[in-house]
């Protein structure tokens, strides 16, 4: 701090002025704070959907790990979803190529390569999985921090992909861009492709998890429990009619005369 106003004294004194902004000169990687992380998705590619938007929530506390991203007025399609090691978005003049579409490769020159793939499995890399987008899309999942930060620091196998390992001993969260891509070929011709679709930057919003009870089942929607009907009562047996008692005694025998 003392440097920091050092450096506005003396640039002040030459003829200018400068505003330091403290966080920027710290590494996002040397931050972790434990809390409750959001950040509001913003449409990347107006081509394909100018109308989607929608939420992502990231829950850092102890050794738990909760993901929920909920995102409305999607296209239809498959996506994939990823935490990313930059802390900006793309914009429209991330079209290098002036061809009206931002594509995967310059996304990334935005939100750098990924680390943390939202798929299945938040405690590996490799999970693989997509999902199918609807009008109203919702994903929940969780996992164990510690086996998540493990397979971070295995050793890179595939380096050609683009996914990257870390580097440093934790993960931070501030200031981490979350994306969606669209896996499609609407709009890239008969190839399949992953088309950039939504994007938000994460920001602290709280120092304690968001309570469980508002997030739901860790799955896209919720199973609708099949009622199994009750076998009916079996048919009771008819009431038989009453039989007199045998009259065997010798009063029986003496009154029956």
């Amino acid at each position: 701090m003392i440097n920091t106003i050092f450096l506005i004294v003396a640039l002040t004194a030459c003829g200018k002025a400068v505003v330091v902004d403290d966080d920027r000169d710290q590494d996002p990687d040397e931050l972790l704070v434990d809390g409750s992380y959001a950040a509001i998705l913003f449409p990347i590619n107006g081509s394909i959907s100018t109308d989607v938007h929608g939420d992502a929530y990231v829950v850092k506390y102890g050794d738990e790990f909760r993901v929920k991203i909920e995102l409305y007025n999607a296209p239809k399609g498959r996506v994939t979803q990823q935490l990313h090691t930059g802390s900006t978005c793309p914009q429209s003049r991330s079209d290098i190529n002036d061809d009206g579409l931002v594509d995967g490769l310059e996304a990334r020159r935005s939100t750098g390569p990924m680390i943390v793939p939202f798929d299945g499995d938040l405690s590996t890399q490799h999970g693989g999985e997509n999902y199918r987008l609807g009008l109203s899309y919702r994903y929940i999942r969780s996992s164990s921090y510690s086996l998540m930060l493990y397979d971070l620091h295995l050793p890179d196998e595939t380096a050609n992909d683009d996914l990257v390992k870390l580097s440093t001993q934790d993960l931070s969260l501030e200031r981490r861009a979350v994306s969606l891509y669209l896996r499609s070929s609407a709009h890239m011709g008969t190839k399949e492709e992953d088309i950039p679709l939504a994007c938000g930057i994460l920001t602290r919003i709280s120092d304690s998890p968001i309570p469980e009870d508002s997030w739901e089942d860790e799955s896209e929607t919720p199973r609708r429990t099949r009622q199994i009907p009750r076998r009916p009562d079996p048919r009771p047996e008819p009431e038989s009619t009453p039989q007199p008692e045998p009259r065997d005694s010798w009063w029986d025998r003496f009154r029956d005369r």
